[in-house]
C-alpha cells in the first residue's frame, strides 16, 4: 500500500510483493502438509507466553507513515529473507527424506530470490541501512526464539526438542547448533557491505 501511496515510488516492488506473498502461502501450505502427515499439525505452542510471540504487527507497522518504508525493506526483506535462506540451506543439508528435499529446493529458491530483490532494491535506492531496525529484527524473530525455537528454551523447550528429534532423523529440519552457525555466517556476509552491528 505505502508503495501505491507514496510519490515516486517504483512500480517493481508493487509486484515483487504480490509475489513474493503468494510464495510464502505455498511455503506455508507445503509445510502445513507435512506436519499433517507426520502425526498432525499442532496449532500453537503448549507455552502461552511463547504463543504470543507470534503475533506480530509488521503489516500495521509498515502502514505507519513514521517508519520508513526503505528501512523496512532492508530489515523485513534483505536481510530477513536472507537469514530465512540461510536456515532453508542448513536444513536441506540436513534433509533425508527426498519429497522433503525437492520442497525445500523450491523454498529455498525462492526465499533467495526474495533477499536478492531486497539487496538489489536498496542498492538502487541508494538506501543507508537502518542498523537500529536490523538489530530490533534479530532480537525480534531470532534471539527470541520465534523462529529458532533453540535461541529462548525457557520458553520453547517442547518446540526445541521436537526440532531437534526431527533434524536427528533427517526430517527437514537442521539442529539448533547447525542453525546457528548458518545464521552467523549469513549475518557475516551482510556485514561484508553494510555497517550491520
Amino acid at each position: 500500500m505505502r508503495f501505491c501511496l507514496e510519490r515516486q515510488r517504483e512500480s517493481d516492488p508493487k509486484y515483487f510483493l504480490s509475489l513474493r506473498g503468494a510464495e510464502d502461502a505455498w511455503h506455508l501450505d507445503a509445510c502445513h502438509g507435512f506436519a499433517d502427515r507426520l502425526g498432525g499439525f499442532i496449532a500453537e505452542p503448549a507455552n502461552k507466553e511463547y504463543a504470543r510471540r507470534f503475533n506480530q504487527t509488521l503489516h500495521r507497522e509498515v502502514l505507519d507513515a513514521d517508519f520508513g518504508l526503505d528501512a523496512y525493506v532492508a530489515a523485513y526483506v534483505a536481510l530477513r529473507d536472507q537469514l530465512e535462506a540461510a536456515l532453508l540451506e542448513a536444513s536441506l543439508a540436513a534433509t533425508r527424506e527426498p519429497v522433503m528435499a525437492q520442497a525445500l529446493e523450491l523454498m529455498l529458491r525462492d526465499k533467495r530470490r526474495h533477499a536478492q530483490f531486497g539487496w538489489l532494491y536498496l542498492a538502487e535506492r541508494k538506501s543507508q541501512f537502518d542498523t537500529v531496525r536490523a538489530s530490533e529484527m534479530l532480537e525480534r524473530f531470532y534471539a527470541s526464539g520465534l523462529m529458532v525455537p533453540g535461541y529462548d528454551p525457557g520458553v520453547a523447550q517442547d518446540v526445541a526438542q521436537a526440532i531437534e528429534i526431527a533434524a536427528q532423523a533427517g526430517l527437514g529440519v537442521a539442529s539448533f547448533a547447525d542453525q546457528k552457525a548458518a545464521l552467523q555466517r549469513a549475518l557475516a556476509d551482510a556485514r561484508c557491505g553494510l555497517s550491520l552491528p
